[in-house]
């Protein structure tokens, strides 16, 4: 069954245990008490599936597709969810003991009641998702629970950058966070851990960017040069002060340019 297109599919009450199943297209399926112990769903497309009350002991979901899939009392015990991408899924009653989580991508994720124990390889940021009740208890009885934090493999989790956009472009947000597979979102200038002269430099020059469509059309181009020849200090500025951070940089009317390439 590697790579067929089941999308779409109500499954309920069906073993797929051990089954052959990377690379399948399983957008918005749903799996009702179905059994995967086993089975091989490496870099299967699982957008928008559901899970409830399934067994997915020892499961490869390698690289998996699961943005906004929601996953409920559902056990993934020892399962291989290397590089598998959770943006945006929803999680409750979830057991991932023993589970090896190295590379996945938690973005805008809720999870709700969790066994955890000797779960490996998260990297994740609180901030970034909505956690509650971790139970790292060895017998997954709530007798340890601890708040979203407590996922964090800080020896094998592999940390990301938080992905920041300083925009050029006239009366657009000044700075946007882009994650993969998410919705952009506008951040606040005051929320970046930078000094206040830098603060001050970036709204001023918002206000410089945002007046030049307003300059006579003959001037326009001079002002404009003006804003990005500032736009690019302040993007190389911002680079040096915040090393967690991937910074793009969008002149007007143009492609954003990648922080490597302006280094």
């Amino acid at each position: 069954m590697r790579a067929r297109p089941l999308a779409g599919i109500a499954f309920e009450n069906v073993d797929f245990s051990n089954a052959a199943l990377s690379d399948c297209d399983l957008d918005s399926s749903s799996f009702v008490a179905c059994t995967l112990d086993g089975a091989d769903l490496t870099k299967a497309n699982l957008y928008k599936a559901t899970f409830s009350r399934c067994s997915l002991k020892a499961v490869k979901l390698r690289g998996a597709n699961l943005r906004r899939s929601n996953i409920q009392s559902s056990s993934l015990a020892a399962a291989d969810l290397c590089d598998a991408d959770f943006t945006r899924a929803t999680c409750g009653d979830l057991d991932l003991q023993g589970a090896d989580l190295t590379g996945a991508i938690f973005f805008e994720t809720v999870i709700r009641r969790v066994r955890a124990h000797d779960a490996h390889g998260i990297w994740l940021r609180p901030g970034d998702n909505s956690i509650e009740g971790v139970d790292m208890s060895a017998d997954g009885d709530g007798s340890d629970l601890r708040d979203g934090a407590a996922l964090v493999d800080r020896t094998r989790g592999r940390p990301r950058p938080i992905r920041i956009r300083l925009c050029g472009t006239p009366v657009s947000p000044v700075i946007v966070r882009e994650e993969p597979n998410a919705p952009e979102r506008e951040i606040e200038i005051d929320s970046l851990p930078i000094d206040e002269p830098t603060r001050n430099a970036l709204r001023a020059w918002a206000m410089r960017r945002d007046e030049a469509v307003l300059q006579p059309e003959s001037r326009q181009p001079a002002a404009f040069s003006a804003v990005d020849d500032e736009g690019r200090r302040l993007w190389r500025c911002l680079m040096s002060s915040l090393a967690d951070y991937h910074i793009r940089y969008e002149p007007a009317q143009e492609e954003a340019i990648d922080d490597l390439a302006g280094r």
